[in-house]
């Protein structure tokens, strides 16, 4: 029961963790990958390489300095 529990306890954690790197590739803006095809690229990994491409895109932001939270803009309020 304790070893379902801790893997289940690394599953979620996993998961929570791919999530937050895949919005964050989501919402990186084009000019900053180096090639054209660079965020494809990195969107085809998280999906087919989902256990590694969390901490690869981890590796490479830190390699790259895209360590900021990318600029979400400003919304305006509707409110009058």
């Amino acid at each position: 029961m304790i070893g379902l529990l801790a893997f289940l306890l690394i599953f979620l954690a996993l998961a929570w963790l791919w999530i937050k790197q895949f919005v964050w590739l989501m919402m990186l803006e084009d000019k900053s990958f180096p090639g054209k095809y660079d965020k494809l690229i990195w969107g085809a990994a998280f999906v087919f390489l989902f256990v590694l491409a969390p901490f690869a895109f981890i590796l490479w932001r830190s390699a790259t300095g895209e360590l900021t939270k990318p600029d979400t803009g400003h919304v305006p309020s509707l409110q009058r």
